[in-house]
């Protein structure tokens, strides 16, 4: 998708058994380059989010949308410091109880991140209802969720609700 081949073939060389897939993609690179970028709900103030939005634009800018989210996580969790820095346990409480650690990738030591590329709006919905109960029980400050569709990408920024 990067090199604008519209077929190829993905071969996997890592595990014991070479394995193959040919895939096939339409988009150009103009195509993926088509979107606007909408803040809604965000709130530049959050720690790390103005840095977050702004890594997000340049790295979308240059590759655009309609790739695998693991490119854009991948990336982001370089340029905010590498593995070992970002992706990190919260506790997750109900009530008293301690229900135990859930790893998300933080941008900095209270505000975590979440990318998602859901086209409906029904589906951003309901992932938002799910996002937010688990910042009302995680113990984070804030969570800065970047909707990766393919003509608009919305940023928002999910904090606990009392």
């Amino acid at each position: 998708m990067l090199t604008e081949l519209k077929h190829g073939m993905l071969i996997n060389v890592r595990p014991e058994k070479v394995s193959r897939e040919f895939v096939n993609y339409v988009l150009t690179h103009r195509d993926r380059l088509q979107f606007q970028i909408v803040t809604e709900q965000w709130e530049p103030s959050v720690p790390g989010a103005e840095q977050f939005r702004k890594i997000l634009s340049d790295i979308l800018s240059d590759w655009g949308t309609c790739l695998d989210l693991g490119l854009y996580e991948e990336a982001l969790t370089h340029f905010f410091g590498g593995e070992e820095f970002v992706i990190r346990p919260a506790t997750v409480k109900f009530g008293n109880h301690v229900l135990g650690p859930q790893p998300l990738p933080f941008v900095t030591a209270n505000t975590a991140f979440k990318l998602s590329a859901f086209e409906d709006l029904d589906s951003q919905l309901r992932f938002a209802t799910h996002a937010q109960c688990l910042v009302n029980h995680a113990n984070v400050e804030a969570l800065l969720w970047a909707n990766i569709g393919r003509h608009r990408v919305t940023l928002r920024c999910l904090k606990p609700v009392e």
